[in-house]
């Protein structure tokens, strides 16, 4: 199970990142799920973060990381700091 902090963070958190990085996966349930949340309200997406909780963080996670690499104009695992990758 995630901790109370972490639950909040998700809870304050924009989706778009976590639902693309659920959607960019191989599972069609997830590919699903990333939609769901893409489309899901404020309860709703609240209740899709107490169902699948430590899913979510994993996903939220991922998702920090495909920002990160969008933001360094790069693919996932790219990184400035390492003019070698």
């Amino acid at each position: 199970m995630i901790t109370p902090e972490q639950m909040s963070t998700l809870r304050r958190s924009e989706v778009y990142w976590t639902a693309r990085a659920m959607q960019a996966q191989g599972s069609r349930f997830y590919r699903a799920l990333g939609d769901a949340l893409h489309a899901a309200d404020a309860v709703n997406r609240h209740l899709i973060y107490g169902t699948w909780p430590d899913a979510c963080w994993d996903f939220y996670e991922r998702g920090l990381c495909l920002e990160a690499a969008e933001a360094d104009g790069g693919k996932p695992g790219h990184s400035r700091a390492r003019p070698d990758a």
